[in-house]
């Protein structure tokens, strides 16, 4: 089974809260033994609508973790590989986890995922006498493991988290414009990834829909689909990016909000 655990509240900006870590200790305490670890996208939540949590959210779990021996792991599924600023989103807090998922960003477009673990949870596997555990039809793809080689290459010799790290604030800023149309009601993000807000998910559907008529991708999201993610590529050049938010501008300019 699997339990929904809070998030602190507030955003970046905010305090972490002192009661958040007490309720999630103490709901930690009353399941006990029931528990084996923790699963969570850091510092960004990515499909979720791009929530960021106050600085010190991830700290603080891995601390609660650690107090009852249980195992932290991060997706960095989305937010791998430079997209938040470091090449993994975790580092940004100096957290390191027990085990990491990452995927998406590996392979550079070709279908590849991984798990990276520390020897202390992967050394718990069972052994076997023959039986191969924990496979997949794709696993080790050759193909896939060759462009995941030079992607990584490319995402190091080309320094692409720093891109993400220099350039984000400027992204940033530029969103933060938007708030000028009164059918937005947050911006917020990290790095090259970030997410507008509307009140309502019909609107935001609307802008996503005009977009792609405009020829700009855009991604709904958020657990209601209120959000509209912009998670533009890390090599994408600056004349290239600036056109995209022209073009959005211009889609809100012209999308009417929905009541």
């Amino acid at each position: 089974g699997h339990l929904f655990a809070p998030r602190p509240p507030g955003g970046v900006d905010a305090p972490l809260d002192a009661g958040w870590a007490e309720e999630l200790r103490g709901l930690f305490a009353r399941h006990g033994a029931e528990l084996a670890g923790t699963i969570v996208e850091p510092v960004v939540q990515g499909r979720g609508g791009v929530i960021v949590p106050p600085d010190g959210f991830l700290r603080a779990l891995r601390a609660l973790c650690d107090e009852r021996a249980l195992v932290l792991i991060l997706d960095e599924i989305y937010t791998g590989f430079g997209r938040t600023g470091t090449t993994f989103a975790c580092e940004a807090e100096g957290v390191v986890p027990d085990l990491l998922c990452v995927g998406k960003g590996l392979g550079g477009g070709l279908p590849l995922a991984a798990t990276i673990g520390s020897a202390r949870v992967m050394g718990a596997w069972p052994k076997t006498d023959g039986e191969a555990l924990h496979t997949a039809t794709f696993m080790g793809n050759p193909l896939a493991c060759v462009a995941a080689l030079a992607n990584l290459e490319q995402i190091e010799g080309r320094d692409l988290a720093a891109r993400a790290r220099n350039d984000g604030p400027a992204l940033g800023a530029r969103l933060e414009g938007l708030r000028r149309f009164c059918h937005v009601s947050d911006v917020r993000g990290r790095g090259f990834l970030w997410a507008v807000e509307f009140p309502r998910a019909q609107t935001a559907q609307a802008v996503v829909v005009a977009a792609l008529q405009r020829g700009l991708i855009l991604l709904q999201s958020g657990p209601t689909g209120t959000s509209v993610t912009l998670a533009p590529p890390l090599t994408i050049g600056e004349e290239q990016l600036a056109r995209a938010l022209t073009l959005f501008e211009q889609t809100l300019e012209k999308t009417e909000p929905i009541r």
